[in-house]
C-alpha cells in the first residue's frame, strides 16, 4: 500500500506527475504468489484522500463476481472503520490498546492512566 499526493494544484514532496502514479505492471507469464492479490494506493486529492485498489487473481480460481463481492465487503469494512474514526470527538480519543503493546502486559485502565499522566 502506498500514499502519494496527486493534487495538481499543490506541490508534491515526491515529485511525481499525477499521470505517473501507477502500480508497476507485472509479467503476465509469471505465476501468482498468492491466490488473491490486492494493491492499494491512497491519493491525496484536493477533496481529501482517495483510495485506489487493484485486485488480481489467477484465472479459474475465482470468478469476477466473487472478487467483486469480496471487494465490496472489504470497501464496506473500510468505510465503517473510517466512520468510526471520524466520529471521535477528539483526534486522540482512540489511544493505545493492550494489543498495541505486545512487549508489556498492561490492562486498558493502566494504559489510560499512563496516557493521562504523560499527556499522550
Amino acid at each position: 500500500m502506498g500514499r502519494v499526493r496527486t493534487d495538481p494544484a499543490g506541490p508534491s514532496d515526491r515529485g511525481a506527475a499525477p499521470e505517473d502514479v501507477r502500480l508497476p505492471s507485472t509479467d503476465p507469464e509469471l505465476p501468482f504468489s498468492h491466490c488473491l492479490e490486492l494493491n492499494a494506493v491512497a491519493h491525496d486529492r484536493a477533496g481529501g484522500p482517495e483510495l485506489s485498489m487493484t485486485w488480481s487473481w489467477p484465472a479459474g480460481l475465482f470468478g469476477e463476481e466473487e472478487v467483486r463481492a469480496l471487494a465490496g465487503l472489504w470497501s464496506e469494512a473500510l468505510a465503517a472503520l473510517t466512520a468510526y474514526a471520524l466520529a471521535s470527538p477528539t483526534p486522540d480519543a482512540h489511544g493505545l490498546r493492550p494489543s498495541d503493546l505486545s512487549l508489556v502486559d498492561l490492562l486498558q485502565d493502566e494504559i489510560d492512566e499512563l496516557e493521562a499522566e504523560w499527556d499522550m
